[in-house]
């Protein structure tokens, strides 16, 4: 597939997909060495439940970032989602609340940045506080039941596999879809390239930043359901660490946060380092506080490595 007065195409604008492929490998491998526990199936399972929510917000954050853009209020929208599920309403009605809800921030933030002309991180942090406030006002104790449907979507095993490995491979395959096979998955790349490019190719950027904010919202909001199942309650503040760990993992999967080059099997990728890494410093008794300094190391060098010498974030 490719767009003609661009001149793009779905092999030249991938990233470093193939660097964290071989990096995730030799973790793997060392981590084998290092501990047996780590390919038990107990701790495969854990490992599942662990990546699951991490891989449905940094797909989400990668099409922001391929469009040269950057969310912040992904962990919002999470704690938010989490909180709607569990009122005391009808749960078709709290699903539905909870999709209205990641539509309207989506183009809140959409048209803050691509309208306003406000910095990414400004907006989408304005945006964060507000919708923070909100589900802490709903609700500021952990609380309330999850709906049935839910509770019965994690948390159990479909034909001898977690069901949270169903969740994983439907989210790859609607990012893999989205970024790698639709027309709205070239424009975004092409817009992270070059705006002014893209305008005159015919894109309607405006309208493609806002899909592309929207769209990161939904996968916020399908993790911030996720999460709520598995923690049997809501919580307004469940979501914000996966901020910064959905940054890590879209950099450590090889997309430029300048836009334009990514991939979505890249950011599975730069999810089982991350999942893999955090899960083996567990196993091997590091103190947290040792590891979020990797974690912050590895944003840095993640960053640093896939710098190009164009104007972004």
């Amino acid at each position: 597939m490719k767009l003609p007065a661009l001149g793009i195409s779905t092999t030249s604008r991938k990233g470093g997909q193939n660097l964290s492929l071989l990096i995730v490998l030799i973790v793997a491998i060392g981590l084998s060495v290092s501990t047996q526990e780590f390919l038990s199936g107990e701790n495969t399972h854990n490992l599942v439940v662990q990546i699951t929510p991490l891989l449905l917000v940094a797909l989400g954050q990668a099409v922001v970032v391929l469009t040269g853009g950057l969310d912040v209020s992904v962990g919002a929208v999470i704690g938010l989602s989490a909180v709607i599920i569990t009122l005391p309403i009808d749960p078709n009605l709290a699903l539905a609340l909870v999709v209205a809800s990641a539509l309207v921030i989506g183009v809140v933030n959409g048209l803050a940045v691509g309208a306003l002309g406000i910095h990414p991180i400004i907006a989408t942090l304005s945006t964060s506080t507000i919708v923070t406030g909100i589900a802490l006002t709903l609700r500021p104790t952990p609380g309330g039941d999850v709906p049935l449907w839910l509770d019965r979507l994690v948390g159990t095993d479909v034909f001898g596999l977690p069901v949270e490995l169903f969740w994983s491979l439907a989210a790859i395959a609607i990012g893999l879809a989205l970024l790698q096979r639709s027309r709205l998955g070239l424009q975004i790349h092409a817009i992270g390239g070059s705006q002014s490019n893209a305008r005159l190719a015919g894109i309607k950027v405006l309208r493609t930043q806002v899909l592309a904010y929207v769209i990161c919202s939904m996968f916020a909001a399908a993790a911030g359901l996720f999460l709520a199942s598995r923690i049997s309650d809501g919580d307004a503040i469940v979501g914000l660490p996966f901020t910064l760990m959905s940054i890590t993992a879209v950099a450590l999967g090889g997309v430029q946060f300048t836009g334009g080059l990514g991939s979505a099997t890249g950011v599975l990728f730069g999810c089982l380092l991350l999942g893999f890494l955090s899960n083996g410093m567990n196993l091997l008794n590091v103190s947290p506080f040792l590891q979020s300094i990797v974690s912050g190391l590895l944003l840095l060098i993640a960053i640093a490595f896939t710098r190009r010498k164009t104007i972004g974030i």
